[in-house]
């Protein structure tokens, strides 16, 4: 299954971000929440056009709706029809100038030049041509605008992909999604199209104490490979897991966000 089949079958429709979603939001240690500490890093002129691509559900604007400002005009998208549709019924009712479009990021439908600020939130990753998408968005972006490129360090949730190792064998599911545009290869992969390249690292852990949002999280993951007749077994043995660890399973996150500045 190739990158763009699996993106397909991972968001053909928003339940499983909202497995993940549900988890994140229940045993983060961090209580200041993901979407507010991203928007506490923009900064964007007045008025000011904005690109959200792989938007998901919406997250970034409903958490933070008392924050748009009048000015902005947003034009939010995803590759899903299904997840932009999620996206468009969540915002219902969030005072704000939005226009929804489905986007392809390695082929922008935009003319060059024509955004203040471009936002790709956990989502640069699963470009299939990480270059191509950058130099995309470095197009779309007007001089001097933003980039708020948001992914994961290589150790992200690691002790979850080693629970799934464990248990099937094989290579790391989490790990595998973002060797080509991490915290670690992102600085080097913007510089090549940006002229400043910032990076900002949140401190977060999760403490999970119910095997069955563990359970949850780990098959809403496609590459965990996990065949269907095989879900009761896995079950007890995440349920067995958590419980050898004394009831909750500590597991490292390492999320971070670039904010590049075109020349």
């Amino acid at each position: 299954m190739d990158i763009a089949q699996q993106l397909i079958h991972q968001y053909g429709t928003s339940q499983n971000l909202a497995v993940r979603i549900d988890v994140h939001e229940r045993f983060s240690t961090n209580l200041y929440c993901w979407m507010l500490w991203v928007f506490d890093h923009f900064d964007l002129p007045e008025p000011c056009r904005v690109l959200e691509l792989g938007c998901g559900v919406g997250k970034l604007w409903v958490e933070n709706a008392q924050r748009i400002r009048p000015t902005w005009a947003i034009t939010v998208s995803d590759f899903s029809p299904a997840m932009l549709a999620a996206t468009k019924a969540n915002l219902a009712d969030v005072h704000a100038a939005f226009d929804f479009q489905q986007v392809d990021v390695e082929h922008i439908p935009f003319s060059s030049q024509t955004f203040d600020a471009v936002i790709a939130n956990h989502m640069l990753y699963y470009a299939r041509d990480i270059d191509r998408a950058v130099a995309e968005i470095a197009r779309v972006l007007k001089p001097g605008g933003k980039l708020y490129a948001s992914t994961n360090g290589m150790r992200h949730l690691k002790e979850i992909d080693d629970l799934i190792i464990g248990f099937r064998g094989g290579t790391r599911p989490i790990a595998s999604v973002i060797t080509m545009f991490n915290l670690d290869t992102g600085q080097d992969v913007l510089a090549r199209h940006f002229a400043r390249v910032d990076i900002d690292r949140q401190a977060n852990a999760l403490r999970i104490t119910d095997p069955e949002a563990l359970t949850a999280f780990c098959l809403s993951i496609t590459r965990a490979a996990i065949p269907e007749q095989s879900h009761p077994a896995f079950a007890s043995y995440v349920a067995q897991h958590v419980q050898a660890h004394g009831g909750t399973l500590h597991i490292e996150k390492d999320a971070g966000l670039f904010v590049a500045m075109k020349g």
